[in-house]
């Protein structure tokens, strides 16, 4: 499931100061364009009337658990966020649990989300984990976009300032000649040199300070790029896509990335096939799961593109 975010958005190009401040923006559309990756990774046959497959994987998403029940006596089974009600067996796994509304409105009531050890109590509803720790996907990724913006930001500087190289001191007289001699030059919004001046030095009529900035698209596409692979690879989304020709996989990195997007895969499968297995049994259902893909079909494809790939470099 090859997925790129450079197809869908427009970076590459020189970037104005609304666009340096604007992080917050491309944030938070990184984490939607994410969340809408994730959520169809997987697919459900048989659900019951009141879960939507987007909704399980949207709470598991951004939350990393879920509880499942039937609605007061109706047929009706909502799955909603869940708060700790405080009773833990002795392995330490959550027994019971309280609902709360997307409201915020939390539900009046325990729900048991397994039964107890001795038997004595039944299960009323099913407790729906991402993974093993209970970690959202949200939380998991956080720290790395948190990182691709900061590199994203400091490639936006940098284009900045490497169009600027020049900044050149005039009095007040000369300096509005030389503002518009130099746009018209260069047009507007994009003259390179930056002409000021300074009222307490009127002797001064020129000083020029070349600030030597060179864009360095290269290494900042090198590192956004390796970002990018690792936040999708902690989604368990396949991406071998790389930085240049002479910097391709070679296979033994490429089967450590197919072995980390499965292996995530397959940690975050099990414990929704463990739900669906509750699911069947507390409320007599026949809910099925599972990956969108195969794995074992998609690390296929990811070798025989990379030998595609490597045939290219080695005829080149």
């Amino acid at each position: 499931m090859e997925q790129s975010m450079w197809t869908y958005m427009g970076y590459g190009t020189p970037a104005s100061r609304d666009a340096i401040k604007d992080m917050t923006q491309i944030q938070t559309q990184i984490y939607l364009y994410l969340e809408s990756l994730v959520v169809n990774r997987y697919k459900y046959k048989n659900l019951p009337k009141g879960m939507e497959a987007y909704l399980i994987e949207d709470l598991l998403f951004w939350r990393g658990q879920l509880i499942a029940f039937k609605y007061h006596d109706s047929n009706t089974i909502l799955c909603l966020p869940c708060a700790n009600s405080g009773d833990l067996d002795v392995y330490g796994r959550l027994q019971k649990a309280n609902p709360v509304s997307y409201n915020g409105v939390q539900m009046p009531f325990n729900i048991r989300c397994r039964e107890d050890l001795i038997g004595d109590e039944p299960q009323e509803g099913v407790l729906w984990l991402n993974n093993l720790t209970t970690a959202s996907t949200f939380g998991l990724i956080k720290p790395f976009v948190d990182q691709f913006i900061y590199i994203l930001q400091s490639k936006m500087v940098n284009c900045a300032m490497a169009r600027k190289p020049v900044i050149i001191k005039a009095n007040k007289k000369t300096a509005g000649a030389l503002n518009m001699q130099f746009t018209q030059i260069f047009g507007n919004q994009i003259n390179p040199l930056k002409v000021s001046y300074d009222d307490s030095d009127l002797s001064s009529m020129l000083e020029v300070l070349n600030l030597g900035i060179v864009y360095d698209q290269a290494s900042y596409w090198d590192d956004l790029k390796n970002t990018w692979n690792w936040i999708l690879t902690l989604c368990g989304i396949s991406n071998n896509e790389n930085v240049a020709k002479k910097e391709r996989l070679i296979v033994d990195e490429s089967g450590a990335n197919s072995e980390n997007v499965i292996g995530q895969r397959f940690d975050t499968l099990a414990f929704r096939q463990k739900a669906v297995e509750e699911m069947n049994k507390v409320f007599g259902l026949n809910i099925e799961v599972d990956y969108q893909y195969d794995g074992d079909d998609l690390e296929k494809a990811d070798k025989e593109d990379l030998k595609t790939e490597k045939e290219k470099d080695e005829n080149a």
